[in-house]
């Protein structure tokens, strides 16, 4: 069998990107509430933090800008 080989599209990457993150929300709003007795009413907020907390990482980047120097020389 031969392989095909697809290019993602930046709409793909983009989409692709945007269920991964929504899944590690899920995860974690799963596990903060199992363990956390919160109202219902509260749930919703739950999950907009987490999700734009975890957007906001996204967006951070991959490390530092500035090159690292040791603190003792």
């Amino acid at each position: 069998m031969h392989a095909v080989k697809v290019d993602m599209t930046d709409e793909d990457k983009n989409q692709a990107n945007t269920s991964e993150i929504m899944q590690m929300a899920v995860d974690i709003v799963s596990a903060y509430v199992g363990n956390n007795s919160i109202s219902a009413t509260q749930v919703p907020e739950v999950i907009n933090t987490v999700y734009a907390s975890l957007l906001a990482i996204g967006e951070v980047g991959n490390g530092p800008t500035q090159a690292l120097n040791p603190a003792v020389p």
